[in-house]
């Protein structure tokens, strides 16, 4: 079972040297590393030299203008030819044994995509375990836990086959293009399923400066909901209420009230506009 990995870099970002190199070290050797950059800035040159020094593994660079994550994973996956790809964001970092537990845990369940547990760790590199960022199983399903929100893998966590990322592309979504991808391909019948024994995977949690855009999170999952979670709301209305009730929630703790409005407008219902309310007069 053979392995490629792909990293996405936005700039430079300060930790992908680190996600590089924990690439690199795995006891069991990707065929090959791609990092795919996004506006590449020249001073870049020397910094992958180095890498390209003492590298063993085959490793490219591969230079992108003005492209969405999604977008520039798909780019890398158009390189790929290994068994199975490995995704690893330019923030996050692997155990030495990530590769090696995926191909136990894939071998053993037959997987089509696999994701695992992890740590967190801040900019010091201290490692600590955030029980509210756990990939924990919501209920017994995993498929119907998709439908709620993206409980299977963030990008550093998922591996993906020759048989799905050849026929299957992320979309162009600014964010939550993971999400959409995971729902996509679960709807299609592929076998998906978390390794929560294992914390492989290291998620950076630190500079409070440093992370994820929430309004434009949200307008990603505005989207997502659009395209997948209002087509369950015949079948399973229930499932599809909880849904859009936790993100119009998220939408207005940090007062994205437009986006609330919208989202709620999926599927606008009493119970929907309950909880939303009870949220509204719990932190009045």
């Amino acid at each position: 079972m053979s392995f490629d990995v792909i990293i996405i870099t936005h700039g430079f970002r300060p930790f992908v040297l680190n996600a590089i190199h924990s690439a690199f070290n795995q006891t069991l050797a990707p065929q090959n590393i791609y990092v795919v950059h996004n506006n590449y800035e020249i001073q870049c040159d020397k910094i992958y030299s180095r890498v390209r020094s003492y590298q063993t593994t085959n490793f490219e660079l591969i230079k992108v203008t003005n492209t969405t994550l999604g977008e520039a994973r798909n780019v890398g996956l158009g390189f790929c030819q290994s068994d199975y790809v490995a995704l690893l964001d330019d923030d996050d970092i692997w155990r030495n044994c990530r590769l090696i537990n995926a191909k136990n845990f894939i071998k053993k369940s037959g997987l089509d995509v696999a994701s695992c547990n992890f740590f967190c760790f801040d900019s010091h590199g201290n490692e600590f375990y955030d029980q509210t960022l756990a990939l924990l199983p919501f209920g017994k399903n995993l498929q119907e836990s998709l439908h709620i929100s993206n409980y299977f893998s963030g990008g550093s966590a998922a591996i993906i086959s020759k048989s799905v990322y050849k026929k299957n592309k992320f979309s162009s979504l600014k964010a939550s293009e993971d999400w959409e991808y995971w729902l996509r391909i679960a709807k299609a019948g592929y076998k998906i399923d978390v390794d929560y024994d294992n914390q492989d995977v290291g998620i950076f949690k630190g500079d409070k400066n440093y992370g994820s855009d929430k309004s434009r999170d949200l307008q990603g999952t505005y989207q997502v909901l659009k395209m997948h979670v209002a087509n369950i709301k015949i079948k399973q209305k229930e499932l599809a209420e909880k849904a859009i009730s936790e993100h119009l929630v998220r939408a207005l703790s940090v007062r994205e009230y437009k986006l609330a409005i919208k989202i709620f407008l999926i599927l606008p219902s009493s119970t929907v506009l309950f909880r939303a309310l009870k949220f509204i007069v719990r932190h009045a």
